[in-house]
């Protein structure tokens, strides 16, 4: 019996790679980058199959990764180069053996307990001046987790079947500090749906074993949200004036789309600190108007409101709706730089999952 460990087995070559993807019937052809990214649809209230497998839903921020030799560009879910935000990853995938690639993941950022923070990699996702990003790139480090390959080389393999595309990835991409591969489980979902409730983290998303990757802006029932409890994106449509230390700002007004109507959902208090706010208030101040944007009852300002123009999006976290429409216990989480204000669709009734 041989122990001695096959060290080219563990990394084949790019060309290796292209071979095997070609057996299974890859395309040959770049990919233009832009693209929106796969997208999943809401849980069903029936059973899934057996032919479904099981990863955590990571709270951060969506991103294609593009390799081309030691050049590495990073885009949002709406196609948007956002590269010079995060030298750190840029840096380190460069360093990667595989040479030309096409990766999906998401960019994360871990609290004190190790869990996906958006709080935190919302802090770095709205920076813009490269003395800013270097100086929050140390105290805000970042990983990218990555869990689908759609290209190796000059074949395109986005048509091939999920499990086929893992099965490439893991001998393509070796984990480094910051990059990372996702973990998938199969059969039951229940104990993985446990961990998250126990550990406080947003759910698990389901994929269809033998599916295509399917490319945005439409979802896919290949793959499938199953949330611990909500959270969405809303268009911020004013903010209210408070007291004392919060005189400033004592909650964001908030409001989501109806079809083309744009409408109120509500006060978001909880979650604001000042950091948050100095945030707010530098995107919100430049787009002052004198009449409400929203359709729909706001609630009581005692102390003033300052309306603005809707194009500022925030996630926000929430147990459900009220009889009258708005959220029920809702907790800022932070701006998100990747959602259009005309994405913010949540409703009463919308998209609910057990």
């Amino acid at each position: 019996m041989n122990d001695t460990l096959n060290l080219d087995e563990l990394h084949p070559t790019e060309a290796e790679l292209e071979s095997e993807a070609v057996r299974h019937g890859a395309i040959r052809g770049g990919i233009e980058m832009g693209f929106a990214p796969m997208r999943a649809v809401p849980a069903p209230t029936k059973p899934l199959g057996d032919d479904f497998s099981y990863e955590l839903k990571l709270d951060g921020i969506r991103c294609i990764a593009q390799k081309n030799g030691r050049h590495v560009r990073l885009f949002n879910r709406h196609g948007r180069d956002i590269t010079r935000v995060y030298p750190d990853l840029t840096q380190e995938m460069a360093e990667l053996t595989s040479s030309r690639f096409v990766v999906d993941g998401e960019i994360v950022s871990l609290d004190e307990q190790g869990r996906p923070s958006f709080r935190r990699i919302a802090e770095r996702a709205h920076l813009d001046r490269p003395i800013d990003i270097r100086r929050v790139s140390k105290v805000i480090p970042v990983h990218y987790v990555v869990f689908d390959l759609l290209s190796i080389g000059d074949y395109d393999i986005r048509g091939l079947p999920l499990s086929t595309r893992r099965t490439l990835l893991r001998r393509a991409l070796p984990e480094t500090n910051r990059i990372r591969l996702i973990d998938v489980f199969l059969g039951d979902a229940s104990p993985l749906l446990k961990f998250c409730q126990d550990h406080d983290l947003e759910g698990v998303v389901a994929k269809r074993i033998d599916s295509p990757y399917r490319t945005g802006p439409s979802r896919s029932d290949d793959w499938i949200k199953l949330k611990r409890e909500r959270n969405d994106d809303f268009v911020v449509v004013g903010h209210t004036l408070g007291e004392g230390a919060r005189a400033r700002m004592g909650a964001i007004d908030i409001a989501s789309f109806e079809g083309d109507k744009l409408v109120y959902r509500g006060k978001v208090g909880s979650g604001l600190d000042d950091a948050a706010i100095d945030v707010l208030l530098e995107r919100l101040t430049p787009l002052r108007t004198n009449a409400p944007t929203a359709i729909g009852e706001y609630h009581p300002a005692p102390r003033g409101r300052v309306h603005v123009r809707p194009e500022i999006v925030v996630s926000v976290k929430y147990v459900g709706f009220s009889d009258g429409g708005s959220l029920r216990f809702p907790v800022y989480r932070g701006i998100r730089e990747d959602v259009l204000p005309t994405e913010c669709t949540a409703e009463p009734g919308k998209d609910s999952e057990p």
